[in-house]
């Protein structure tokens, strides 16, 4: 698994990451605030692994694109992480390696 190029804390989200559970079916939902003081915000890239029987998602370091701020929507299924999810073992990277454990919100 790669190294992740930023951190949650270094990111201003609309939406916080967390995972729906809705229809049997397992999301990532986030969206980050496009709309700030600053000029623009840059895009980062989601990525993630697997290590530990756990699963991460992870956002590299930003990039030179301006991010938008759409509600992100992943179905778990893209990842092969649904059975991580069933287990409650899904989690964020940051880039000092701490992680965050995602919520499992069913709506």
């Amino acid at each position: 698994m790669n190294k992740a190029g930023s951190s949650l804390k270094d990111i201003e989200f609309t939406i916080n990451p967390y995972i729906s559970h809705v229809g049997g079916e397992y999301y990532l939902v986030y969206q980050i605030n496009a709309q700030t003081t600053k000029p623009f915000v840059l895009v980062r890239i989601l990525y993630n692994g697997k290590h530990d029987g756990k699963a991460f998602y992870y956002f590299s370091a930003p990039i030179s694109h301006k991010e938008f701020g759409q509600i992100i929507k992943r179905n778990l299924k893209e990842d092969n992480f649904v059975e991580y999810a069933k287990k409650d073992e899904v989690y964020w990277l940051n880039k000092d390696n701490s992680v965050v454990k995602l919520i499992i919100v069913k709506e």
